[in-house]
């Protein structure tokens, strides 16, 4: 199973990529998260495969999110969407 984080600052978005997977047994919706802080806190925690996060997050630019994902935690795969 594709363990994935959420990051988005709307949560109507992050309400519908969980309604999206519901029903999808090989992908599960770990967390919906909206900051920066907040995905860096999960990965340190949660056990995550991928993160699916929008480029423009509550409180930071997601390529700077990007950034520090691929620096810090190289075994999860970012994805990002607009």
């Amino acid at each position: 199973m594709i363990r994935v984080l959420v990051a988005d600052n709307q949560p109507i978005v992050g309400y519908g990529i969980r309604m999206l997977f519901d029903s999808s047994s090989d992908i599960k919706i770990v967390k919906t998260v909206a900051t920066q802080n907040q995905v860096i806190e999960y990965l340190k925690k949660g056990s995550v495969d991928v993160v699916l996060m929008s480029l423009d997050l509550a409180d930071i630019n997601g390529i700077s999110v990007l950034r520090n994902i691929k620096k810090d935690f190289n075994n999860i795969r970012p994805l990002k969407f607009t």
